[in-house]
Formats: C-alpha cells, sequence, structure tokens
C-alpha cells in the first residue's frame, strides 16, 4: 500500500510541474487564402501550439491538413517565429503535416500560420505574398478567416521585436533586422522602443 502511495504521489507531482510550465494553444481552423481561394478552396486542417517553459524554452508546432494540392511541397510559416519553405510534401490525396519548432512562447503572441509554395526569392523568403499563400489560420477565430488590413498601422501585434507591415489587405510581421548577426529580445520591462535598443546580442539578451 505504501509503495502504491508513493507511486500516485510521484505521478500528480509530475503532473502539476507539466502544467506549471506548459502552455498550450489551438488554430482550430486553417482556410484558404491567396491564391489558395482558386488552386485549393476546400483546404481545411488545424495547429496545435504547446510552450514548454523548460531550460532550454521553445514552442512546439504541430500542423495537419488536408485538401491541398497532391505530390506538392509546401512551406510554413509560423508569423512572428519561424518561415521553412521546404516544410511537408503533401501525398496523392492532398494531405500533408509539419512538425516545427519556435524559440520563443509564440503561444502569447496570437501568430499566424500560413501555409505557402516558396517562389525561390530568398530576399523575401519571410514575406509570403498573395501568389504564394495557400491558406491561413490563428488563435483567434477572426484571423482564421484573414482579417484585412488597409495600412501598417493595422498590423500592429505588440512584439518589438517584429516590423509590421500591411500588403495586398494581409499583415506581414518580419524579425527586427538587427545587423552584426545579433537576435532581437525584448525586456520583461522597461524596454526601450527605439530598434538599437531591442537589438542586442544574446548574452545581454533577457
Amino acid at each position: 500500500m505504501l509503495k502504491f502511495r508513493r507511486v500516485v504521489c510521484t505521478l500528480l507531482v509530475c503532473s502539476l510541474v507539466a502544467v506549471a510550465y506548459s502552455k498550450a494553444g489551438r488554430v482550430k481552423v486553417l482556410t484558404a487564402a491567396g491564391q489558395g481561394l482558386t488552386l485549393n478552396p476546400d483546404v481545411e486542417g488545424g495547429v496545435v501550439m504547446n510552450f514548454h517553459d523548460s531550460v532550454d524554452p521553445k514552442s512546439e508546432v504541430q500542423l495537419r491538413v488536408k485538401g491541398l494540392e497532391p505530390n506538392t511541397t509546401y512551406g510554413v510559416q509560423v508569423d512572428p517565429g519561424v518561415t521553412d519553405a521546404d516544410a511537408f510534401t503533401t501525398n496523392a490525396r492532398g494531405n500533408g503535416h509539419w512538425h516545427g519548432f519556435v524559440a520563443f512562447d509564440v503561444t502569447s503572441l496570437n501568430p499566424v500560420v500560413r501555409i505557402f509554395v516558396y517562389d525561390d526569392n530568398f530576399d523575401q523568403i519571410t514575406h509570403v505574398s498573395f501568389d504564394e499563400l495557400r491558406a491561413i489560420g490563428c488563435l483567434t477565430e477572426e484571423c482564421s478567416v484573414g482579417i484585412p488590413c488597409v495600412d501598417d498601422d493595422d498590423c500592429d501585434d505588440q512584439f518589438l521585436c517584429t516590423v509590421d507591415t500591411c500588403d495586398g489587405g494581409a499583415c506581414f510581421h518580419a524579425p527586427l533586422d538587427c545587423g552584426d548577426g545579433d537576435d532581437c529580445f525584448v525586456a520583461t520591462a522597461n524596454c526601450d522602443t527605439g530598434q538599437v535598443e531591442l537589438c542586442v546580442t544574446e548574452d545581454e539578451g533577457v
């Protein structure tokens, strides 16, 4: 009996630790967007995001989708976060899946998820154009159907390490270019909004 109680208590502690150090978000709907409105109007799928606040904090992202063009290679963009231009190739039925990571808590930023076909323009790899875009979704129901924008102010994601722009009625959030290979880190308090102050080396970041 004592051994059984010890096992139960151990499992309970492990469960509490997992809850304390993980956050989850779910994109319930991926809908056709861009050229996908014509090429894959019946696309559907979802995305699960889990943030693991551990020694190596990161967000795990898993995407599943069906209704794309068969035997075609697609890219995935989690914006802000990561752009993978060669994320997955669909099977003969147009189904595919992708598993990736983002090096921060993307669940708290209402990220936009885009599925696209890369046009081989490396200089614009993080800018998914209308012609490349096939499907879109995000953590809010409104974003799942694609909220249009008129100017850059409509696209403010409240994340200081991105440059927010409106192009062709869609919002884009490119990573802030710090130069000199530095990464952008935002302090948890008293953070200057100037670009120079935001761009620091990893050792200096918060």
